[in-house]
């Protein structure tokens, strides 16, 4: 409707004569819609003459999908989502089921109140799913009373179930956090930290806990000194070599790459090919 107005109040500013509009109209369109108003008009030019017939034509071809094969297809793989009420999906399948209902495509059938009841039933979270199969069977086999078989009833029997279980706060055992499921129980993100940066759990009587500077010769001649007795004593180790506890505070302290001894760098970052020379940092 807004292309209609939009393009027919330009179309007459520019154009008194009907065919004139038109053609101004079908220079604004592109792509699937130009080619098919163009077969129409080759086909024959009375089917569009004006601006008015041409949106009647645009309406009628892309506004008459049914939309009751995409909600069929929805309905059928809805679940309950994270933060949503039992109410609000209820709501959502119910709407669904509307179009459904309202759809004249051969593919969608009929959906009843069983089949929402179903759905909401199927859609649930684990544990709210296994404390409304518990019920049910308690109401079914031992009290021997017919369950709740409406969608209304099935939501009224949840909500109360939902008052009385303890939902997780921790990830089942051997699966992690989903992305929903960490930022709905506002879990901390993980963060990676260098190893200059890494607080002291070797117990060092002066950790560093973060490099001073960034190259070896922005340091004074007594740190100089320093690094490269560090260095000295790493001289045996290979490239990537396995370090013993005392070798990694050793660096650690000194603020050395665990590679390749280098300062300035961290093992995550090192690219050396070599271990260092102490003469040549």
């Amino acid at each position: 409707m807004h292309w209609y107005r939009e393009v027919s109040c330009w179309s007459q500013c520019y154009a008194k004569d009907e065919a004139q509009q038109l053609v101004l109209a079908l220079q604004t369109l592109g792509g699937t819609a130009r080619i098919l108003i163009d077969n129409t008009i080759m086909e024959n030019k009375e089917n569009i003459k004006n601006v008015h017939q041409l949106f009647q034509s645009l309406k009628d071809t892309f506004q008459r999908r049914d939309p009751g094969p995409d909600a069929w297809g929805e309905f059928h793989r809805a679940r309950m989502r994270v933060g949503e009420t039992i109410i609000e999906f209820l709501n959502r399948l119910t709407t669904l089921s509307f179009v459904i209902n309202m759809s004249t495509d051969p593919t969608c059938e009929h959906v009843g109140k069983s089949d929402i009841a179903n759905r909401l039933r199927a859609g649930l979270p684990r544990d709210l799913s296994s404390a409304l199969e518990k019920h049910l069977s308690l109401i079914v086999v031992d009290l021997k009373q017919d369950p709740p078989k409406g969608p209304w009833e099935m939501a009224a029997t949840i909500t109360r179930l939902e008052k009385t279980i303890e939902r997780p706060t921790r990830p089942p055992t051997g699966r992690s956090w989903g992305h929903a499921e960490r930022r709905s129980n506002d879990f901390p993100k993980k963060v990676v930290t260098s190893v200059s940066a890494m607080p002291n759990t070797l117990g060092l009587d002066n950790p560093t806990s973060k490099r001073r500077h960034k190259s070896y010769f922005d340091l004074t001649p007594e740190m100089q000194e320093t690094v490269k007795a560090a260095q000295l004593s790493l001289q045996d180790k290979a490239l990537g070599a396995t370090l013993a506890a005392e070798e990694k505070a050793i660096c650690l302290q000194n603020s050395l790459c665990m590679r390749c001894f280098r300062y300035g760098h961290d093992q995550r970052e090192c690219k050396a090919k070599s271990t260092v020379n102490a003469s040549k940092n």
